[in-house]
């Protein structure tokens, strides 16, 4: 009896290097020496089994494993050749574009605060109170900056001031910036709370020309009205920075109630 097993296992082990070609897991090379090890293991198994060596049929099992190595071999040849083709097909000419150079701005330089937060003497200026807001509303600070704008209230004929009937004006305030005449008014805080109203400030300055004191009743916590506050004046004020002033003033931006001064300059002539 011709063991056919032998034949057909060797069949399937090519069935098995072709698979293995066609899904690129073997080279070319690889299957031609997978091949001559599987004719290699079926001759040797017949060489162990004498009953199976010199038969006719074993001689016919020898001649169909060399026609479908043949075939093989040249299914191999003609399957490098089409891959070798299709990869050339593939093949794209890539142009290789000039350089990129970038054209981006130049970094911006910041400018300079406008003006310090704090001066030497630990007073803010307007600009720092504004910027150090969150941390020193409501609470008592010291500003330094010039009397920009001082509230006049509207005009009123004598006649009607005797009697008593002018239009009720604002208590007193004024406006200080970091510059004598600064015109944007979101650059200006609003100074209130020093004096009651304008009559009060009359009053004081009429005494002060007479070299007279106001007269401050002991323990009343009250301050005298100054009395020389001018346009273009630099003071150094102690005040209470809050959205809302005792006095009915009121800001998002923040406004202060009066604490004292101390006028550091004097707006000059012609000012």
């Amino acid at each position: 009896m011709i063991d056919w097993r032998r034949g057909l296992a060797f069949y399937y082990r090519l069935q098995e290097i072709v698979i293995d070609w066609r899904s690129w897991s073997v080279s070319g090379t690889q299957v031609i020496r997978m091949i001559n090890k599987a004719r290699h293991d079926a001759h040797r198994t017949d060489v162990l089994n004498p009953a199976i060596e010199g038969s006719a049929g074993h001689a016919t099992l020898k001649r169909s494993m060399r026609i479908v190595t043949v075939v093989l071999a040249g299914a191999l040849v003609c399957g490098c050749q089409q891959i070798k083709a299709m990869t050339a097909e593939a093949r794209v000419e890539v142009q290789e574009l000039p350089p990129v150079k970038p054209d981006l701005p130049s970094v911006p330089t910041l400018p300079p605060p406008p003006h310090p937060v704090r001066y030497e003497d630990e007073s803010y200026s307007v600009y720092g109170l504004r910027k150090k807001m969150r941390s020193v509303l409501d609470s008592d600070v010291s500003l330094t900056g010039y009397v920009v704008k001082i509230y006049e209230p509207p005009p009123c004929p004598r006649a009607k001031r005797r009697k008593k009937q002018c239009p009720p004006a604002n208590a007193p305030h004024l406006w200080l910036g970091d510059v004598r005449d600064e015109q944007d008014r979101t650059k200006l805080v609003l100074l209130g709370g020093y004096a009651e109203n304008h009559e009060a400030i009359a009053d004081a300055i009429r005494l002060e020309r007479r070299g007279r004191k106001q007269r401050i009743p002991k323990g009343s916590g009250l301050l005298p009205i100054p009395t020389d506050f001018g346009v273009g004046n630099k003071i150094r004020v102690k005040a209470r920075f809050a959205y809302m002033s005792g006095a009915g003033f009121h800001s998002s931006q923040g406004v202060l109630e009066y604490g004292g001064h101390e006028t550091l300059e004097k707006a000059t002539r012609g000012r």
